[in-house]
C-alpha cells in the first residue's frame, strides 16, 4: 500500500514556488487541486503542469526533487 500523499506534496511545492517568488506557477498547482473534480482529474493536471514547471531554470534542486517523485507517484497512481 502506497501511503503517499499527492495532495500534500504538490501543496508543499506550490509553497516552496512561492518563497521562490514564482506564484504564477504556485497559483497554477493550487488551482488544479481547489478546482478539479474528482481525483484523478486533479493528478492528470497535476501532472499536466508539473511537467514543464519541473524545466524552469528559476526553480532550486530541491523543489525540482521533489516535483519529480511527485510526477512519478502521479505516474504510479494513474498506471502510466
Amino acid at each position: 500500500m502506497n501511503n503517499y500523499d499527492h495532495f500534500k506534496e504538490a501543496k508543499i511545492i506550490a509553497d516552496s514556488l512561492e518563497r521562490q517568488g514564482l506564484d504564477e506557477l504556485a497559483s497554477i498547482i493550487r488551482s488544479s487541486i481547489d478546482y478539479g473534480s474528482t481525483g484523478s482529474e486533479i493528478l492528470m493536471q497535476l501532472q499536466f503542469h508539473l511537467k514543464p514547471i519541473q524545466l524552469s531554470p528559476a526553480i532550486d534542486l530541491i523543489t525540482k526533487n521533489q516535483i519529480k517523485r511527485i510526477i512519478f507517484e502521479i505516474d504510479k497512481a494513474l498506471n502510466c
